[in-house]
């Protein structure tokens, strides 16, 4: 299992440092990793990098616009409370617990029982990225084509019945696609990621992972056969 860290670790590196520097060469990647430390390290440790502004749809910056009194967009504000920085951290921190358990609990429910690391671990760690780390742009909401694709195929399997997986993944699919100004205008668009769409869309996704039912034939796949087969 430390072999897998150390390699994951060192693809890391070669990702976001080594490949960089073969594309754009050394000089405009140590720029690049400078304003990172700039706009991203540095306000971390200050506390100020979860602003209240709608691009970002982390969970944490979505909590941040309903208990911190700030605007979300221009004057507009969604906030429901007035906690103060310490306050919101500490909530901050209780969210993403409770986000990590429920991860879990989706993972264990709908994961082809004795297999080994495949497809459906690569979902929810996709989904693991942009819901348990404090700060993500919209874009960064492309890593959901997976998950999306993964539970979409999985709810289909089942003809599409109803049920808590299918209505999940439905208003999941909905939200998604409703909150893209292309199809309501800028204004509303900037009103539903004030009220963090795309974070209660992933959390319906996760609510749809996890009701899915067992994927018995990826279970029997990897079942050893028995001495009477």
């Amino acid at each position: 299992r430390w072999s897998a860290v150390v390699a994951a670790g060192l693809v890391f590196l070669v990702l976001s440092v080594g490949l960089p520097m073969a594309v754009v060469g050394p000089d405009l990647t140590v720029q690049a990793l400078g304003d990172w430390d700039v706009k991203i390290v540095e306000p971390t440790v200050e506390g100020s990098l979860q602003g209240s502004k709608i691009w970002d749809q982390s969970p944490a910056a979505g909590l941040r616009r309903l208990v911190v009194n700030e605007p979300a967009f221009d004057d507009v504000h969604v906030s429901l409370a007035d906690l103060s920085q310490t306050q919101f951290h500490g909530l901050s921190r209780v969210l993403t617990a409770l986000l990590a358990a429920g991860l879990v609990v989706a993972w264990r429910r709908s994961r082809p029982a004795g297999s080994p690391i495949n497809g459906h671990d690569a979902v929810v760690a996709s989904i693991a990225m942009v819901l348990l780390v404090g700060y993500n742009l919209k874009a960064h909401f492309v890593g959901l084509y997976l998950p999306h694709l993964y539970v979409a195929t999985r709810v289909a399997a089942g003809g599409w019945r109803p049920s808590t997986a299918s209505l999940a993944f439905g208003v999941a699919t909905a939200i998604l696609i409703l909150a893209a100004p292309a199809f309501v205008g800028r204004s509303l668009s900037n009103l539903l990621y004030a009220w963090s769409a795309i974070t209660v869309a992933t959390m319906l996704l996760v609510v749809s992972l996890g009701a899915l039912p067992p994927d018995d034939a990826a279970s029997e796949k990897t079942q050893a056969p028995t001495p009477d087969d």
